[in-house]
């Protein structure tokens, strides 16, 4: 066997059920989690009135990294798109 099928079936990282993004819920208060879950609610399901309003994945992470939380524009993005490890656990 070479080398780098031993180590790819040797993986042994567990796998994650929640992303990055959701875990930010752990750091945030309940109101402030609230108001994202409505504008990623907004932004799934009321596409136009997001955009309208500027609500992007990419002002949203802009917003949460000014406020000193590390998270990508692209994490959010699959987090709102529920296309991230929440959805697949």
């Amino acid at each position: 066997m070479s080398e780098l099928l031993s180590k790819l079936q040797s993986s042994t990282k567990s796998r994650q059920t929640r992303c990055g993004f959701s875990l930010l819920a752990d750091s945030l208060d309940a109101a402030e989690w609230d108001q994202i879950c409505l504008i990623m609610d907004e932004m799934r399901n009321r596409q136009a009135e997001a955009k309208s309003k500027g609500h992007t994945s990419s002002w949203l992470g802009r917003i949460l990294r000014e406020h000193g939380y590390s998270v990508s524009d692209n994490t959010i993005y699959r987090h709102v798109k529920r296309n991230c490890c929440c959805e697949r656990s």
